[in-house]
């Protein structure tokens, strides 16, 4: 059996939903806030985090420093990946940000020039999480973002929506996502040993586990 964590980078020091209207703008080199940096230094702590065999980052300045911290506890190297990056969404031209969020989840081909679709994200991660689920290693930790991470659990999850009309996903009738952000998000994924899904949980980050 093999365990991953997808791990959602920590709070950055801007809210991405005020500043992506500006095409200008490139999220890759935004910094966790204080706050942001706190959090992750204390998930670092967590009890499911000990005997990690490896740890890989997304090449967001972001995802690495939430990822240090868990690298410096277990004395490892961060093995850094542009496949675990963010989902590109591209230049919003007329549209507004929730427009564009909301043509994405109507049509998982849909992108706007210079980005990706949802399904071309979901493609990436999942053929990233292939190539680490052939590997010897059992334990894993994934340091990644909250759009790409819920593009590669849609292979498992189902797909609804709150009251609020925002995303929700579910696992065997349980939700383990319920639309609401909470930088940093763990999820606990457990693979059989033909790399098929067992289980996806969703980990508090503020408790210990």
């Amino acid at each position: 059996m093999k365990t991953i964590y997808l791990i959602s980078a920590s709070n950055t020091l801007k809210n991405a939903y005020n500043i992506l209207d500006n095409t200008e703008y490139e999220p890759k080199y935004e910094i966790l806030s204080c706050s942001g940096e706190q959090l992750a230094s204390s998930l670092s702590y967590k009890s499911i985090f000990k005997d990690l065999d490896k740890i890989y980052s997304s090449s967001y300045i972001s995802a690495l420093q939430t990822t240090k911290y868990i690298a410096r506890n277990n004395n490892m190297k961060i093995n850094v990946t542009s496949s675990l990056d963010e989902h590109i969404r591209g230049h919003l031209g007329s549209l507004t940000l929730k427009e564009a969020m909301e043509q994405e989840l109507n049509d998982f081909d849909f992108k706007l020039r210079y980005g990706e679709s949802l399904n071309e994200t979901k493609q990436r991660l999942t053929d990233f999480l292939k190539k680490v689920l052939v590997e010897k290693d059992e334990k894993v930790a994934l340091v990644s973002h909250n759009n790409a991470i819920f593009c590669l659990l849609l292979n498992w999850c189902e797909l609804g929506y709150n009251y609020e009309q925002e995303p929700i996903l579910s696992f065997n009738n349980e939700i383990i996502h319920d639309g609401i952000i909470n930088n940093p998000e763990v999820f606990e994924l457990k693979f059989d040993d033909n790399k098929n899904i067992i289980s996806i949980k969703t980990i508090e980050s503020t408790k210990d586990n």
